[in-house]
C-alpha cells in the first residue's frame, strides 16, 4: 500500500533511534499500529467467523511495517484492526491486541468476552517495576496467571 510506504519513510521516531538518540540504558519501548503486522498472530482460517474468513487474511499483515518493527526492536508493539484478542511473543517481540478495552465488547455473550480479564488491559505496572504477564496461549486461550 502506497499509504503504507509514505509513512514508514517519514517516520521521525524511527530515525531518531537509528541516529542513536537514544541512550543506555534502555527504556520499555512500546510501538503502536492500528493494523496487525504479521499474518502469523492471526486466528487459524478455520476458527474465523465464515464471512471474514477469506477478507481478513487479506487485510492483516505488513511487510513495511513488520520491517520497521524490527528496526525499532520495541518490548511491546500494540496493534489492531481484527477485533480478536493477541497476546504473543515473536521474535523477541510481544504483539498485544486487546479488543476487549471496548465497553461493547465486554458484553457477555459476546465472541471476545473473557469473564476474568474484562476491562482495560495494564500493560506495564510500574509499582511491580515492568511488564503484566502474559495472558493467552499462543492458540489465543486463556491462561490463568
Amino acid at each position: 500500500c502506497d499509504l503504507i510506504v509514505r509513512f514508514w519513510s517519514r517516520d521521525e521516531a524511527l530515525m531518531f533511534f537509528e541516529s542513536g538518540g537514544l541512550h543506555q540504558p534502555r527504556p520499555l519501548i512500546i510501538s503502536v499500529s492500528h493494523m496487525l503486522p504479521r499474518e502469523e498472530l492471526l486466528l487459524d482460517k478455520q476458527l474465523l467467523k465464515p464471512g471474514i474468513r477469506n477478507l481478513l487474511p487479506k487485510v492483516s499483515g505488513s511487510i513495511y511495517l513488520e520491517r520497521q518493527i524490527r528496526r525499532l526492536m520495541p518490548d511491546v508493539h500494540l496493534c489492531g484492526h481484527t477485533h480478536i484478542p493477541v497476546d504473543e511473543m515473536l521474535e523477541g517481540v510481544r504483539y498485544i491486541q486487546w479488543p476487549l478495552g471496548n465497553p461493547k465488547q465486554q458484553k457477555p455473550g459476546n465472541e471476545t468476552h473473557i469473564t476474568s480479564c474484562g476491562g482495560f488491559l495494564c500493560l506495564f505496572d510500574g509499582m511491580r517495576h515492568g511488564e503484566v504477564p502474559h495472558l493467552w496461549t499462543p492458540s489465543h486461550e486463556l491462561r490463568r496467571v
